[in-house]
């Protein structure tokens, strides 16, 4: 890594897009394998998404600008791959910002929903 936000992390996720990508047209049937290896073919490209995936989430941002455009990354995935994190997942997210706490008047961990919200969960 080169310490510089524009290489790294765009890299890092650039990557993981392409994974997503590829697992989302393996499963989805728009692309398939030529060589009877289908079954092969897609638990190889789940075990590159998942680890490209783990990069993500466990880059650690410089900036509060950094953190966003992490977070923003991860959020757009979400969405359009149709899934969810888990817990692990989630907790290596919110450590890996942690340490941005300091500019905020109170840690980004401890904020919480408004009643409203957090009981509709």
């Amino acid at each position: 890594m080169t310490g510089d936000f524009a290489a790294d992390f765009l890299q890092i996720a650039t990557r993981h897009a392409d994974e997503a990508v590829y697992v989302k047209k393996l499963t989805s049937g728009s692309i398939k394998s030529s060589n009877g290896l289908g079954d092969h073919v897609l638990e190889l490209a789940l075990a590159r998404e998942k680890a490209s995936r783990a990069m993500v989430i466990a880059w650690k941002p410089n900036s509060i600008a950094e953190a966003e455009a992490k977070l923003l990354y991860i959020v757009q995935y979400l969405i359009v791959m149709r899934t969810s994190l888990n817990d692990k997942e989630m907790d290596a997210i919110m450590n890996s910002i942690f340490h941005l706490g300091k500019h905020y008047r109170v840690s980004p961990l401890s904020v919480r929903l408004p009643d409203e919200i957090s009981s509709k969960s």
